[in-house]
């Protein structure tokens, strides 16, 4: 089957069946958020066959990471999970096509037997009505269902046999190096869509790739860079739940390898939607460690007042205060995500040079920004304990997420922390 370009990443129906499926794309110029996020299915158009311990194998490379991935041959036909970077893929048909070629001219390379040769007396020999594969059953299973050892569809065993020996065979009355005529798929069918259930992808087996092996070209514009980036759990759709927390425990906890893992090019919205949520957490959890302070304070300091503690004019101030922090916060985030991004970012130039974007340091500060805000829950040490975590962090994220020495990303941050200073002082001295 075939459709246009523009329909790549969509769904479309059979023309013959009707039945609906999802439209790979071939092109992954813009399309690798979609792919990451597992709203769309890239094509692969090269592949090789390979036989080992007796089982036949497509071997091939993932087009988002470059990553060795085989499956088995009778699963070429099912939607493939890269172990990697857990993209999902699809054999195009003209690697199916191509196999398909070998083997009927290697069948007519051989020489021609009899029609009685292929019969089997003790079995039930039947086309299955979607993969038009000849099955073979014991006479035992006849009028029950079963699974298609080929494409696993239930099909409806016969009482008596429906393919004899003497049937033609397609190679006989058709050239098998003809191309097959392709079919328009059906777009924008709503009644087709309506009751559509995405297919579950298997899971590629990894496989490591010889080095001498140059990379196979599987388009004519340039392959994406491999950057091996699986992307932190808050980016990654949720599976199990707790992609929060599970975010924040590895950028406290190993931001070398949480940076490593980030991706440096999926726009702003996941990271300032973190910052902001981590920023409403943190607010909550620090008014919570805060009021059992107040409540001994307030204990402590009573017997000393004249007219003791007002408890509602504080609780009132209490929130009047809490909500002043929280809308302040939002606004601090954006600063020091683009105002301090910026002077980070041309430190960064100046300490090595980077080619990563600018898109890239300010989703480095958002991640570590909303991790680091969690640390305002212990009382007392929770403001210099974010402080120095931030530093940390902010540090170990520039290395990793612009893959750079240790040593220069720490210069960066430093020559980003004195650049204003700077500037602060020389305008105060201008004023004096």
């Amino acid at each position: 089957m075939s459709a246009p370009a523009s329909a790549a990443g969509k769904k479309g129906a059979c023309p013959s069946c009707q039945a609906v499926m999802e439209i790979p794309v071939d092109s992954l110029e813009g399309k690798l958020a979609a792919i990451r996020e597992g709203k769309a299915i890239v094509l692969i158009t090269k592949a090789e066959r390979h036989q080992a311990n007796s089982a036949e194998y497509y071997r091939f490379r993932c087009r988002v990471c470059d990553h060795g991935l085989s499956i088995p041959t009778d699963k070429a036909h099912k939607k493939i999970q890269c172990t990697n970077c857990d993209a999902v893929s699809r054999l195009g048909l003209n690697v199916l096509d191509l196999q398909a070629n070998e083997n009927q001219r290697h069948q007519a390379s051989q020489p021609a037997t009899s029609g009685h040769a292929e019969i089997d007396e003790d079995k039930i020999q039947f086309e299955c009505k979607d993969c038009r594969q000849v099955v073979r059953v014991s006479k035992e299973y006849a009028g029950k269902k079963g699974r298609c050892p080929n494409c696993r569809a239930t099909v409806g065993i016969p009482y008596y046999s429906t393919v004899t020996g003497f049937r033609v065979k397609p190679s006989a009355v058709k050239s098998p190096f003809q191309p097959l005529t392709p079919l328009t798929v059906n777009l924008g069918g709503t009644d087709l869509l309506k009751n559509f259930v995405p297919e579950s992808p298997l899971k590629a087996d990894a496989w490591t790739p010889p080095k001498n092996s140059p990379t196979p070209k599987t388009h004519s514009t340039p392959a994406p860079k491999a950057s091996g980036r699986r992307g932190l759990p808050w980016e990654n759709p949720p599976e199990q739940g707790g992609r929060f927390w599970a975010t924040c425990k590895l950028l406290l906890f190993s931001p070398n390898v949480g940076y490593q893992q980030m991706y440096d090019d999926d726009g702003l919205g996941n990271p300032i939607g973190f910052a902001v949520i981590g920023h409403f957490l943190s607010t909550i959890t620090f008014a919570l460690a805060a009021i059992p302070v107040l409540v001994v304070a307030c204990l402590l300091a009573e017997p000393h007042m004249e007219f003791g503690v007002d408890y509602t004019k504080l609780a009132t101030q209490f929130g009047i205060g809490i909500g002043i922090w929280f809308g302040i916060g939002l606004v601090l985030i954006l600063v020091l995500m683009f105002c301090f991004g910026a002077m980070l970012h041309a430190a960064a130039f100046v300490a090595g040079g980077t080619e990563k974007p600018f898109e890239t340091t300010n989703r480095m500060l958002a991640y570590s920004l909303g991790s680091c805000l969690q640390l305002l829950a212990i009382p007392f040490l929770g403001p210099l304990l974010m402080l120095l975590f931030l530093l940390v962090q902010i540090t170990c994220g520039l290395s990793k997420s612009h893959e750079k020495p240790m040593g220069q990303a720490i210069g960066a941050v430093l020559l980003a922390i004195v650049m204003p200073s700077f500037f602060v002082g020389l305008l105060w001295m201008m004023g004096q």
